[in-house]
C-alpha cells in the first residue's frame, strides 16, 4: 500500500504487506495491521498511531516534523531500534531487549533476534512503543 497526501489524515485498517505513507499534514492512524515486512511512514505535522502484528518487520521508518509516535505490536519485534525524539519522551516497552542505552529523548537496543532495522524520529512530540504480549 503506498498512499502520499499533500494534505489530509490517513486511516489504514486491516492493512497486509507493505506499507508507505506520506503526509505533508495530517497524522497517520493504523489498526490492525498483519503481515509488513517494510512500513515507512512520514508526516511534515502530525502524528502515527501504528498497531497490529509486527512480528515479520524488516524494515521500519517512521518521521514526523511535528507530533507524535505511538506503536503497539502484538508480536514481538525483532530488530536493531533507534528512536529520537526532539521535545518530548521516549518510552519503549518491550519483551527481550538488549544492549539498551538511553539518553535524553533518545532509545537505541537490539530487540529479539536484532535481523531488522528500524528508525523513529520525531521533531516535536513523544515516542511510545508497547507490547501486548
Amino acid at each position: 500500500v503506498r498512499v502520499d497526501t499533500g494534505s489530509g489524515g490517513v486511516d489504514l485498517e486491516n492493512v497486509s504487506g507493505n506499507i508507505w505513507v506520506d503526509t505533508g499534514s495530517g497524522g497517520v492512524d493504523g489498526r490492525n495491521l498483519q503481515n509488513v515486512r517494510e512500513l515507512e511512514v512520514d508526516t511534515g505535522s502530525g502524528s502515527a498511531e501504528l498497531d497490529g502484528d509486527f512480528s515479520k518487520l524488516e524494515r521500519l521508518n517512521v518521521d514526523t516534523g511535528s507530533g507524535g509516535v505511538r506503536m503497539r505490536t502484538k508480536g514481538t519485534l525483532n530488530m536493531q531500534l533507534t528512536a529520537s525524539a526532539g521535545s518530548g519522551s521516549v518510552r519503549v516497552d518491550l519483551p527481550d531487549m538488549k544492549n539498551v542505552r538511553t539518553g535524553r529523548n533518545e532509545f537505541e537496543a537490539v530487540i529479539g533476534n536484532g535481523e531488522g532495522r528500524g528508525v523513529i524520529d520525531t521533531g516535536s512530540g513523544g515516542v511510545r512503543i508497547t507490547s501486548e504480549q
